[in-house]
């Protein structure tokens, strides 16, 4: 279960954000999907191309900084 181990690596890690994905299944494939999981819970990135993803995910991370403090 991807949510269960993302969630529990965040949590053992103490980082804000952990990105999970099936590595093996996309060794070698031109697309991927990810799980991006954080303290308020999980959001899928779906299958897409890995250069859409690894746009979406910058973009997400940039929000994330220049969001305001809580």
């Amino acid at each position: 279960d991807l949510l269960a181990h993302a969630s529990a690596k965040r949590a053992r890690k103490g980082v804000p954000l952990l990105v999970g994905n099936i590595g093996p299944a996309t060794f070698g494939q031109d697309d991927n999907a990810l799980l991006l999981v954080d303290a308020q819970g999980h959001r899928e990135l779906p299958r897409a191309s890995k250069r859409v993803l690894a746009q979406q995910l910058v973009a997400e991370i940039a929000d994330r900084l220049t969001a305001p403090k809580t």
